[in-house]
């Protein structure tokens, strides 16, 4: 399946992480190219596809540095620590690239996502994908994009100031237009588990954020992580659990 590109956002403060993430995206995407944002090259993996940025570079600085050398027009931006654990449904995501690739859509994250008091509206355009509010047009979760609204995104948060992460998705309100807006999606199975307080597990790309505060979300994952500590060789003690 060669529909899209991964562009990944890593640090070798994670490295220890990299065995398990990388190989999962080896294991089910072994022929999508993987772009990759780092501070340091990663032995192993192809150079050309590594993007070096400075220590001192903002978050959305670096995405800048990344997303200009992109040529594929669908990517599935994504962090190292948020880990596919089960087979993703390749069929489905097929059919999201299909909707962006005819701009039907611009972004499609895929898990889905809101508040308390938010309910989930089906879009009209696929009964596999839910409308985002627009406070969640784009989050730092797994989500395919069009890569240039994508570039066009991070020039804007750009142009605000050099904002970390956090930042960032405080200001998606006022860096995603309403016309932007109306095109973004949350990929939505009626059957998917709530996990934690805001979002629910997704059928089409099963994935976990593993890591918070640079320690393993153990409570929430641990059946997960125990299988893939063990397939990969790593020992969860030296990273240490949250909560």
């Amino acid at each position: 399946m060669n529909k899209f590109a991964f562009i990944i956002h890593t640090h070798t403060d994670c490295s220890d992480v990299w065995p398990m993430f990388f190989g999962q995206l080896e294991k089910y995407f072994p022929e999508n190219k993987k772009y990759i944002l780092v501070n340091k090259l990663i032995p192993g993996m192809k150079n050309e596809n590594q993007f070096i940025y400075k220590e001192d570079l903002s978050y959305v600085e670096r995405f800048k540095l990344i997303l200009k050398n992109v040529t594929e027009k669908i990517v599935l931006f994504t962090h190292e620590d948020m880990i596919l654990y089960d087979e993703p449904d390749i069929e489905k995501i097929n059919h999201f690239c299909n909707l962006i690739e005819n701009s039907d859509a611009e972004f499609i994250k895929l898990l889905k996502c809101k508040t308390p008091n938010q309910e989930f509206k089906i879009s009209k355009i696929s009964p596999n994908l839910a409308n985002c509010p627009k406070e969640f047009s784009f989050t730092v979760q797994p989500t395919l994009c069009n890569k240039n609204s994508l570039l066009n995104v991070f020039l804007k948060a750009c142009s605000i100031g050099k904002l970390n992460i956090w930042d960032f998705e405080r200001e998606i309100n006022n860096i995603v237009t309403e016309k932007l807006s109306e095109k973004c999606f949350m990929s939505c199975h009626l059957d998917e588990e709530q996990r934690g307080m805001y979002h629910w597990n997704s059928k089409f790309y099963p994935h976990g954020n593993m890591i918070f505060k640079g320690k393993w979300t153990y409570n929430e994952y641990k059946k997960e992580l125990d299988f893939l500590s063990k397939k990969y060789n790593i020992s969860l003690k030296d990273r240490g659990f949250h909560g």
